[in-house]
């Protein structure tokens, strides 16, 4: 069994001044510095640097300086120092706070690498062998036989041994009472087809005779066959490691998910959820 385990560790954190805080203006006494602009970007995401700087303006104003205005102005009333007003307050900066720390969560967990061994590669190539596997063309007749009497079915395999030698595209034929028959040209078969088990072991020109339950006879008659080829493990190793790191770091999501659930439950009890 492929075993896949995943979790996210945390070493520093990336610097917000890991990088030169150029500024780029002001507005007002603020700094419009990449620090403020990721801040502003996280909350207002519709905003973004612009190198247009009427456009840029326009984005600052909408997502920042007008709310500002309006923010100073409830500051300067009464109902600022309510009760209620300072609790919604503290919640909107505590929700602030955790979703620019997610945010971090989110870069760091972005960034953090996942080994993966040639042993799980290739573990994970023998699993999945049909996923690197290019499908045969195969060329064969199928018929249905209703009318299963001998001399019937004798005539259809006469039919199909004169057809092999002339019918070189897809076509279909047959008596509506008795038998059809149809050709398929160069017809990609995978491994996990029911009719490649069947064909696959047969030789140019064989033919396999089957039940088709109560509606009579199938007679698989085989053209021509081109079989499939499997890519090396060596070179399709790459893309099972990749494959490999996608399972990984989809079960890490998947273990913090029920963890934050546990950790969180929610209780809905209000007579207002149906």
């Amino acid at each position: 069994m492929l075993l896949i385990t995943g979790s996210i560790f945390f070493g520093m954190m990336p610097s917000a001044h890991a990088q030169e805080n150029f500024t780029l203006g002001h507005a007002g006494s603020q700094a419009i510095d990449q620090n403020f602009i990721s801040a502003l970007q996280l909350l207002s995401p519709d905003f973004g640097f612009s190198p247009n700087k009427d456009a840029f303006d326009g984005k600052l104003f909408k997502s920042y300086i007008k709310i500002k205005a309006k923010a100073d102005i409830v500051r300067s009333l009464p109902v600022f120092k309510s009760e209620q007003v300072q609790k919604q307050l503290a919640l909107v900066r505590q929700l602030a706070e955790e979703k620019y720390l997610a945010s971090l969560y989110e870069k760091n967990a972005k960034e953090t690498a996942y080994t993966v061994t040639d042993a799980e590669a290739r573990e994970y190539y023998d699993m999945h062998i049909l996923q690197f596997t290019q499908p045969g063309l195969y060329s064969y007749f199928t018929a249905y036989i209703s009318d299963t009497l001998k001399n019937s079915v004798a005539e259809v395999e006469q039919q199909l041994k004169q057809y092999a030698a002339i019918i070189k595209d897809n076509f279909k034929t047959g008596d509506k009472n008795s038998y059809s028959i149809i050709y398929e040209k160069e017809k990609a078969l995978s491994a996990n087809e029911y009719i490649y088990t069947i064909l696959s072991k047969m030789k140019t020109g064989d033919y396999s005779m089957t039940s088709n339950g109560n509606k009579g006879l199938l007679i698989y008659m085989l053209s021509s066959k081109t079989a499939e080829t499997v890519s090396t493990f060596d070179n399709v190793k790459d893309q099972c490691k990749a494959f490999v790191m996608n399972v990984k770091k989809e079960k890490a999501e998947q273990d913090f998910v029920e963890s934050a659930r546990k950790k969180y439950p929610v209780t809905l009890d209000s007579p207002l959820f149906k």
